[in-house]
């Protein structure tokens, strides 16, 4: 995923920068306040005290009190002893401290994440380079950064604060977004982020370990801004350390799905899953039982033009609920037998029907979850077509190459361990057709296997032709 590096950047510095404002900007060198058993001030006297302490930090970080910057900060800060969230937080015992400016606790609603951002996107440009790898500023340059902001920067740097202190928990404890939803955001967010870059070039994507500077952040904190709903609210909580409850950091999602491919298997392609109008006309459960909990085949798919480079994959079939419906992952492996970082391909699978599947990988190798929309379809699953019969049935949508429908002959029968030794029961031969819109099609070679309630490809016609050669079958019971 090509932008999950100078994203982690953004995240990392989202979660600092606020907190070094405050720290050294606002209260640097300042002792806290003694407690004090005397009246408090009247609330006119509280605030000129506390705007007269502005004045002096602004003068020691070399800001110009009575400059537009100068005057713009000391109005904000006449209004915060009057406002009763920044008064609680200014009039502590042992003074505000810094853990309120923290991004990395804040529950913020959408709504003030994406103020956050916007503002995060005018000040980053301003900002000193070594903020962006983790440098803490002093005072000096935090008072360069001030001057040099512009009168909107002025006012972005005052909403974040603002922000922070009086929006701190207000997020829904109920906004949570599914793995499904978040594999969307990653993928679909790197492709727009790509092509977007075209115009900018980031340092950090040169292939020469550039670090982000401040164009760059502020480039990347627009693009969330401008990404379009649901995106743009699923991307501010996963951007924000706070808000994002289980710790999953961005590019994160895609990465652990092909790393450990079965929870989400488990997840999203359980039959339990499927809209009702498709779950309620399957077998119940254990009303169809299969002699496996786990059934994986690895073999190579194998070129004719190309023999002697073989493509190593593993098939591995989930029977969840003894009913017939068997979920499937189908993956990519390197010589050694591991994954690589290549897309992988999920499927509710009932008979010959494919009642759901995507593809998983990163930027253009994700494709959005496809099912089928007849709800009739189910009962092609339901029954094995006789030797010569033809049956045409509709494939999930949406579909990659605008292909609606596949058209499937039966061949003959034979023993299942003439496939492979170790399979039992009968192989019936499959031969399904898939036109797309364009007119192209292509032709997949199969095997069902009635015992196992699942359909083994072993070759592929297209513009060339592919066989799979079975290496090993492995049941779990």
């Amino acid at each position: 995923m090509l932008f999950r590096k100078p994203v982690a950047v953004l995240t990392f510095t989202l979660s600092l920068t606020a907190t070094t404002a405050f720290a050294v900007g606002m209260h640097a060198d300042e002792p806290a306040a003694a407690a004090s058993d005397s009246q408090p001030p009247a609330p006119g006297a509280a605030s000129a005290a506390f705007v007269g302490r502005i004045r002096l930090l602004l003068v020691r970080m070399g800001i110009d009190p009575d400059g537009a910057n100068g005057k713009s900060l000391l109005v904000w800060a006449g209004g915060l002893m009057s406002d009763p969230d920044w008064s609680a937080l200014l009039t502590r015992r042992n003074g505000p401290g810094v853990s309120a400016f923290n991004l990395k606790t804040l529950s913020l609603t959408p709504a003030a994440r994406l103020q956050v951002l916007k503002d995060f996107s005018v000040l980053a440009p301003y900002m000193p380079a070594g903020v962006f790898g983790g440098a803490r500023l002093d005072a000096a340059d935090f008072g360069k950064f001030l001057n040099a902001l512009p009168p909107g920067g002025v006012a972005a740097f005052e909403n974040l604060l603002d922000v922070m202190v009086k929006q701190h928990d207000t997020m829904d404890p109920a906004e949570h977004y599914s793995t499904a939803e978040l594999l969307e955001l990653e993928n679909r967010f790197d492709t727009i982020a790509e092509t977007a870059s075209a115009n900018h070039k980031i340092a950090a994507l040169d292939g020469k370990g550039g670090a982000l500077n401040g164009q760059d952040v502020a480039f990347l904190a627009g693009l969330i801004v401008d990404l379009p709903e649901p995106l743009r609210t699923r991307a501010s909580w996963a951007l924000l350390p706070g808000t994002n409850g289980d710790g999953r950091s961005y590019g994160a999602i895609t990465r652990g799905v092909l790393d450990d491919p079965y929870p989400y298997l488990a997840d999203m392609f359980d039959d339990r899953a499927l809209p009702a109008s498709l779950h309620e006309r399957l077998p119940a459960d254990g009303s169809r039982p299969l002699p496996f909990r786990r059934l994986t085949v690895e073999g190579n798919w194998v070129d004719t033009k190309k023999p002697g480079s073989p493509h190593p994959c593993r098939y591995v079939y989930a029977n969840l609920h003894d009913n017939g419906v068997v979920a499937e992952v189908a993956e990519r492996l390197a010589d050694s037998g591991q994954t690589v970082e290549g897309p992988a391909y999920f499927t509710t699978n009932y008979g010959l029907v494919a009642l759901r599947k995507q593809r998983v990988g990163f930027g253009t190798d994700w494709a959005p979850v496809a099912q089928v929309l007849d709800s009739s379809t189910v009962a092609l699953g339901s029954r094995v077509p006789a030797e010569g019969e033809q049956v045409e049935f509709p494939v999930a949508q949406p579909s990659d190459d605008g292909v609606q429908s596949a058209r499937c002959l039966m061949g003959k029968t034979q023993p299942a361990a003439s496939i492979f030794p170790t399979l039992k029961g009968d192989a019936v031969d499959v031969t399904c057709t898939h036109v797309a819109e364009h007119g192209a099609g292509w032709s997949i070679k199969s095997v069902w296997l009635p015992d196992y309630g699942i359909t083994l490809m072993t070759g592929v016609r297209n513009d060339g032709e592919r066989r799979f050669e079975i290496k090993s079958v492995t049941v779990s019971e």
